[in-house]
């Protein structure tokens, strides 16, 4: 091999790690595939070459039923994803490799190692500032967005922020999100609710850039029905004290895959501090609480431009009291109960 040029050999090494993707074993397979991650991650400058030569035996690796090549060979892609998107030659496959994660995710285990991977991989394509996939999505935004539920309460940091990072590309790719009330309210409800609990000040920051996005981009009425009957809840939960577990009957929850437990029930073994759940350090915890509890009235402070807005449409039918209630009166006939209580927790979060 000395006469051969270094990409001639690294192709050949390429070669042989693809042969080894493809045998029985899976611990073979695995090791291929990690191989390939570290040639396609340190040789840069080739992975023109090399990326059409791999790339479609690592696809079919995602769908491996080993949950540990499943994961190599999602992490394999993240370091090019840049590539993927836009490179003339690949970018066509990119809208085949969205619909392929998009149905991992639905189908995997949140707490699965490839999920991590599968969600930064996600994000990784979605957010490139030359991606366009996001709007050429099969299912309507609002649709797909369930299937990110389970990852906002995810174990890593990494994999809530990319999931955060992913629902604000796909919100601000579309002028207007269509979508049922009942579908919007459990998505502001998840949003909301890792607003209290989330300790990461980066992943904060993103969740307000999500909320702003679902808000601005939502038809006022399907806002007003899914948020109005909650807002008082909502309150209530940004004045939690610090040191009392949140009621779990007040949180929300995604039904578990891999168990019988219903969502409650899966919420039922874990304690919600306002800044941190308890696997969080006491410490980072109390420190959090503050920012989390600002955070939480920035969130309301941004729904309650809505709230005080009437109804389009909205006349009253015959015989009926002809006098529609002021949606700005009633907000605040709302906020002062908490102003005027004998709380100083209550008074200073409405104030």
């Amino acid at each position: 091999m000395s006469h051969m040029s270094e990409e001639d050999r690294v192709i050949r090494v390429v070669d042989v790690l693809l042969t080894l993707t493809q045998q029985k074993n899976w611990e073979t397979r695995h090791g291929g595939l990690l191989g390939l991650k570290y040639i396609l991650a340190v040789k840069q400058d080739l992975v023109n070459s090399l990326l059409p030569r791999s790339l479609p035996l690592i696809l079919s690796s995602l769908s491996d039923p080993v949950d540990d090549v499943a994961n190599i060979a999602a992490a394999t892609l993240i370091p090019v994803a840049p590539h993927l998107v836009t490179s003339p030659s690949l970018s066509h496959r990119v809208p085949a490799l969205l619909d392929q994660l998009w149905t991992l995710l639905a189908e995997q285990d949140q707490l699965t190692s490839a999920c991590n991977n599968f969600m930064s991989l996600l994000a990784a394509i979605l957010c490139h500032p030359d991606s366009r996939a996001s709007t050429v999505l099969s299912e309507p935004v609002m649709e797909v967005l369930p299937r990110l539920w389970p990852y906002l309460s995810h174990s890593t940091s990494s994999v809530r922020l990319a999931t955060l990072q992913t629902m604000a590309t796909l919100t601000r790719s579309h002028r207007t999100l269509d979508c049922s009330v009942p579908s919007l309210l459990a998505t502001l409800r998840h949003v909301y609710q890792r607003s209290l609990v989330e300790h990461v000040r980066e992943i904060q920051d993103m969740i307000e850039e999500v909320w702003e996005s679902i808000l601005t981009r939502i038809e006022l009425n399907s806002l007003l029905m899914a948020v109005c009957p909650h807002i008082a809840q909502w309150l209530c939960l940004a004045m939690q004290p610090a040191n009392v577990p949140f009621d779990n009957s007040q949180l929300i929850s995604v039904e578990p895959k891999s168990s019988g437990d219903t969502p409650q029930e899966a919420l039922a073994g874990l304690k919600f501090y306002l800044g941190g759940v308890e696997t969080v350090p006491l410490v980072t915890r109390e420190a959090n609480s503050h920012r989390a509890r600002v955070l939480a009235s920035r969130l309301l402070g941004l729904v309650s431009t809505y709230v005080i807005q009437p109804m389009t449409g909205l006349n009253p039918g015959p015989g009926e009291d002809q006098q529609i209630p002021c949606p700005v009166q009633c907000y605040v006939n709302l906020l002062l109960v908490y102003v005027n209580s004998k709380s100083a927790l209550q008074r200073a979060g409405h104030q």
